[in-house]
């Protein structure tokens, strides 16, 4: 595949490439890939219970306790490690594409990486056991006081749980940082995209320049194809788009809430972003899933017009390092 495998061989160069290399987690990319899946599936596990775990009370359907209230909203916390993880993947997608960077720094790049990404969350998830922050949070239990509203100093209520601890961990440890790898995002998909695009126009350029004739230039070892800018790019932009997809609809509702004068009439005016938010957000890993998997999806349907997009799909789901024969052959 044109752009799936530029990170294989960012890790491979310099020794031959042989199908083991696609089997196994052997590239910095799928191991990075792997651990937004993993801890995806801790954020989508306690979002998929909705307000189920919320003290009875709240709303009709909230059947738990304060206990565990608590184990969803620690769950889907440490599950923010994926946003991490995928802040790291676009540094690497930098890393490779624009500074060509070794195989060997980059081996020791890597492990920063996944230590940032699960240190943080990690130990940070453990801080609001100690302060008891994770309470029911509207729709499901996340960061909230209890009872709700207790930190606001106008509706006169003593706090039972968080208290301070709540407005701080929220705003500087989680909004703060998770801001941080929304930026990572943005600048490295413009460093990645201006990069490409700016390689090709000058192989271009000085290619022409030695033929004379456009209609005879003949791509050399090293030169961008048009296409292949094209799948680094759509790639790129893709994983950009599922981060931002994900958590843009919950940021601009708290930032209305935030600012406004009356945020109590805000919260309940601006409930339909939470409504998309809340049908993106357990959505993430899917869609990365889906990115992940879409330049072998394309690159088998090339090779076999006649086969169908559901061949294709199972092919690159279920035999992703076969060969064209034995796909052939099913």
């Amino acid at each position: 595949e044109q752009y799936s495998r530029i990170e294989v061989r960012s890790s491979t160069r310099g020794r031959p490439h042989n199908k083991s290399d696609n089997a196994s987690l052997s590239t910095p990319y799928e191991r990075l890939v792997l651990g937004i899946c993993i801890f995806d599936l801790f954020f989508s596990l306690g979002w998929s219970l909705g307000p189920l775990p919320g003290p009875e009370g709240y709303l009709p359907w909230s059947k738990g306790t304060i206990a565990t209230c608590t184990f969803q909203g620690f769950l889907i916390y440490i599950g923010f490690a994926s946003f991490a993880y995928n802040a790291m993947l676009m540094i690497l997608f930098v890393l490779v594409i624009r500074y060509d960077i070794s195989p060997k720094r980059l081996g020791k790049i890597e492990p920063v990486m996944h230590f940032i990404s699960i240190t943080y969350y990690l130990v940070t998830s453990i801080l609001g056991l100690v302060w008891e922050v994770y309470g029911f949070a509207g729709s499901v239990c996340l960061v909230a006081a209890y009872p709700n509203g207790c930190e606001l100093p106008e509706l006169n209520l003593k706090c039972m749980r968080g208290g301070k601890h709540v407005s701080v961990f929220e705003s500087w440890v989680t909004m703060f940082v998770f801001t941080a790898w929304v930026i990572i995002i943005v600048v490295c998909s413009i460093i990645v995209g201006g990069t490409v695009l700016q390689r090709f126009y000058r192989s271009r350029r000085y290619d022409f320049q030695a033929t004379g004739n456009d209609n005879n230039r003949k791509q050399k070892p090293g030169q961008l194809g048009a296409r292949t800018v094209r799948e680094v790019i759509i790639q790129c932009l893709l994983y950009s788009f599922s981060f931002l997809n994900s958590c843009v609809w919950f940021a601009v509702q708290n930032a209305i809430w935030k600012l406004s004068k009356n945020p109590l009439d805000w919260f309940q005016t601006t409930q339909w972003l939470a409504g998309v938010g809340l049908f993106f957000l357990p959505l993430q890993g899917f869609f990365n899933f889906l990115i992940f998997m879409r330049p072998r999806f394309m690159n088998i349907r090339v090779q076999f017009k006649d086969r169908g997009m559901f061949f294709a799909l199972k092919e690159a789901t279920w035999y992703p390092v076969s060969s064209p024969q034995e796909r052939q052959n099913r």
